[in-house]
């Protein structure tokens, strides 16, 4: 494969050998691949006997990147990133992430990444338990 391909799958691996260690003191990347089941377990530590409002506990915050774990029965509020690149991952509960003119229905195990520039809210449909994460971008 060419050198960026090359690259690219290497880091990838890398990043899964992480989540499986399981170490908040060492947090990989959340993507597309990453394992909702792993992070639940990863997080179960930090999550309250019961949801009640929204929740959100700092997971990681340097080098430009934040995780959050966020524990929701309300709804997250309507925002646009210009300087930062988001996504997240549903571990439990069910939610609608509208972004601009599309929704996208989530459930535990669900990934998604949210384009920079667009406004996006979440309504949740069951008490939802996520993380977020944020890299900046500028």
């Amino acid at each position: 494969p060419a050198p960026g391909v090359k690259q690219s799958i290497i880091q990838l691996l890398d990043n899964l050998a992480l989540e499986e260690q399981s170490n908040l003191n060492q947090l990989p990347l959340l993507n597309r691949y990453s394992d909702a089941a792993q992070w639940l377990k990863l997080v179960e530590p930090l999550l309250p006997a019961t949801i009640e409002g929204m929740n959100v506990q700092e997971l990681r915050n340097d080098n430009g990147i934040v995780q959050l774990l966020i524990c929701t029965e309300i709804d997250y509020p309507d925002e646009v990133h210009e300087l930062e690149q988001e996504c997240f991952i549903v571990l439990k509960g069910k939610c609608r992430c509208y972004i601009e003119d599309d929704i996208a229905e989530l459930g535990a195990g669900d990934f998604i990444s949210i384009p920079m520039y667009k406004h996006h809210d979440v309504r949740v449909v069951e008490p939802v338990i996520a993380v977020v994460q944020r890299i900046n971008v500028a």
